[in-house]
């Protein structure tokens, strides 16, 4: 979860002091090598600070059985693939849209350009309401 979001174990570390926390790179790598057991309060301050519940750190080991992991990996890749997929749709209809509204500002901007020139020129109003 660390490497994903591209900290280093210092970083998390300095993030911890957040919650009370004087730990060092070497307390980081420890807990991630298995040689320093963590407390139920630093594992719920680990997911608090990674914003995400205490059961993601809770999750089962590998599967045993080579079908079952198999199996596994095929639908994780699967489901990767599907949301690789959504995500590339996102971005291409996000970079569509902000093309329209550059376009759509542009205009505006045009229009508006206009206007404050021609309310320049624009006949003063009489003070019976009638600007004929």
């Amino acid at each position: 979860m660390r490497q994903g979001r591209g900290w280093s174990q210092q970083e998390v570390a300095d993030r911890m002091k957040a919650f009370g926390y004087s730990w060092r790179q070497s307390t980081i790598g420890k807990i991630e090598t298995d040689a320093r057991p963590v407390s139920l309060n630093e594992l719920a301050d680990f997911a608090a600070m990674y914003s995400v519940p205490v059961t993601q750190f809770l999750e089962s080991e590998v599967p045993d059985d080579p079908d079952t992991l198999k199996r596994e990996i095929k639908a994780l890749s699967d489901e990767r693939k599907a949301l690789w997929f959504r995500r590339t749709s996102a971005v291409e209809n996000l970079a569509s849209a902000q093309k329209v509204v550059a376009e759509l500002n542009a205009d505006i901007a045009r229009i508006d350009g206009r206007l404050e020139y021609l309310m320049r020129w624009r006949p003063p109003v009489d003070k019976g309401g009638d600007s004929r």
